[in-house]
């Protein structure tokens, strides 16, 4: 490390943990969140992400310890950054949403990353997230885990049928599901349902579910599906076809389209590139 460290241009960021902060937009309140680098972290390489979700409170620290150990120390992932979030309440609630989208962006302008290959893993809250943010910044994850979650794709959930055709925004994010079929604390139904939907759509999904287990999922046993899914998968960043479902004025740019007025909400929008006619077809619904 001192060797590495050596050979580093002056200033730049070297490999190992980072503590940082921002002031939460909406709260005023001051809020950390945790970066790994690889220790052979250098700034003119690009390096893929992984966004780590905590379960209970969202907390930080204890989620970077968990990640850590169980799939950068294992060099499973080693050459992989890690961004651990922390929430200001549950994931899906607006101020938790704000604090993550400016985290995220000072992450992916302060260090080298490789956008193409950027995934989203989380235990309970954490696996709601998942969803959550999968759904909202679909394209930006090339793969989501989801450990003991089920879909959120709201501020306030549980979300209605209507609600719920966000899940086909991730028609270009492969979805890993596991969880225990005897949970008591997270009912799994919310992910047998989701599951059944994304493989009615025809999309990359895998469900797992563990006969027997309650809410006691360990990251340690689901490691390796996690590291063969993001080993695996790799973000088309101009895709030929899109779903696009619009819950937030806000959340309006989707790959290669934006979209500047809604009539109302729900909105959607289905587009295809034809190249064999050099065409792009789009149809909308509420889309002014």
């Amino acid at each position: 490390q001192q060797i590495l460290r050596f050979m580093k241009p002056d200033h730049a960021a070297v490999g190992g943990f980072y503590k940082k902060f921002i002031r939460n937009p909406l709260t005023g309140r001051i809020q950390p969140y945790y970066v790994f680098l690889p220790f052979d972290y250098d700034p003119k390489e690009v390096y893929p992400l992984v966004v780590y979700f905590g379960g209970g409170d969202g907390r930080g620290d204890q989620a970077l310890v968990e990640a850590y150990q169980q799939l950068m120390k294992s060099d499973e992932l080693a050459g992989y950054i890690l961004f651990v979030p922390e929430a200001e309440g549950m994931w899906w609630e607006e101020t938790s949403e704000e604090a993550f989208k400016k985290m995220f962006n000072e992450v992916l302008i302060s260090y080298s990353v490789d956008t193409d290959r950027m995934y989203a893993a989380g235990t309970s809250n954490g696996a709601m997230a998942t969803f959550f943010y999968g759904t909202r910044m679909a394209d930006r994850f090339a793969a989501i885990f989801s450990n003991m979650g089920y879909p959120v794709v709201k501020h306030s959930p549980p979300e209605t049928p209507r609600d719920a055709e966000m899940l086909r925004n991730l028609r270009n994010t492969s979805v890993y599901i596991v969880h225990g079929d005897s949970d008591n604390m997270v009912y799994p139904v919310g992910s047998q349902r989701a599951y059944r939907q994304l493989r009615q759509l025809r999309y990359d999904v895998k469900y797992d579910e563990f006969p027997g287990r309650d809410h006691d999922i360990k990251l340690s046993e689901i490691k390796d599906k996690i590291v063969q899914l993001f080993r695996e998968k790799i973000r088309s960043a101009v895709p030929r076809q899109l779903d696009f479902v619009i819950n937030d004025e806000e959340a309006n740019w989707y790959y290669w389209i934006k979209v500047e007025k809604v009539k109302a909400l729900p909105a959607y929008v289905a587009a295809e590139i034809d190249e064999q006619h050099n065409e792009i077809r789009i149809r909308t619904r509420n889309i002014e």
